[in-house]
């Protein structure tokens, strides 16, 4: 049975691959991802971020025999550079297969609940950090792979959202000019503009950021249901 998951893992990643231009580390990556190499690292990153108050992510790959660089969803890799400009959430990486063996075990135990093993860590949690609890039957790299729900996890377990449609908090310039004219857009527009965006793919990443940011915006606006003054937007 782990054969079989790791194979799907394997293949899931594969197709995203061709899809939408997936490599392991992108370009500038480590400019906004902490780069973790051993266990003195990773604790004196989580030690200063959790004293700034600050919520962590830490995603780790397997070492050789354990998986494969397909083991990380590419959504990793998109969802921390959208958080780049947002303060209070910071992302780490932690490569088994280049990294000293003491990042492994406890506490942490990468790949104990099957890969990617992505960890949170909060003022709450400390520096032991917590597991991401799985919303539905798939394996852990398919549920992962959705970009979605990575977004649903880092929102749910930071409390920081990647642009509040409510608050505005953390809404860029162009986020939060995109909210006002789609705020009191109507369901049938909303899903229209969501239709287009979704079949948006292989553009450039800061472009394609753009494409998901503005799905993610559309996607709260349906969940909170109807405006008060429904309508089309001006264009």
């Amino acid at each position: 049975m782990k054969a079989s998951l790791l194979g799907l893992c394997l293949a899931l990643s594969t197709g995203a691959a061709n899809a939408g231009g997936f490599s392991l580390y992108p370009d500038g990556h480590f400019d906004y991802v902490e780069k973790i190499s051993d266990r003195s690292s990773l604790d004196s990153f989580l030690e200063s971020q959790l004293a700034a108050e600050k919520t962590v992510f830490a995603d780790s790959l397997p070492r050789k025999g354990e998986g494969d660089d397909e083991s990380k969803p590419p959504s990793w890799n998109d969802v921390a550079a959208m958080y780049k400009d947002i303060p209070d959430v910071v992302f780490a990486d932690v490569n088994l297969k280049e990294s000293n063996p003491d990042v492994r075990g406890p506490p942490h135990n990468p790949g104990a609940g099957g890969w990617p093993t992505i960890r949170y860590f909060t003022a709450e949690t400390g520096a032991n950090g917590g597991n991401y609890k799985k919303v539905t039957e798939l394996p852990m790299c398919q549920e992962l792979l959705d970009r979605t729900r990575m977004l649903d996890y880092v929102e749910g377990y930071s409390g920081s959202p990647l642009c509040d449609v409510n608050t505005g908090k953390n809404c860029s310039k162009q986020e939060a000019e995109f909210l006002e004219k789609y705020k009191v857009a109507d369901s049938d527009t909303i899903e229209a503009q969501l239709k287009r965006l979704g079949e948006m793919h292989d553009l450039k990443p800061t472009l394609q950021h753009w494409v998901y940011r503005r799905i993610r915006i559309l996607q709260k606006l349906q969940a909170n249901g109807e405006p008060v003054h429904a309508g089309a937007p001006e264009l």
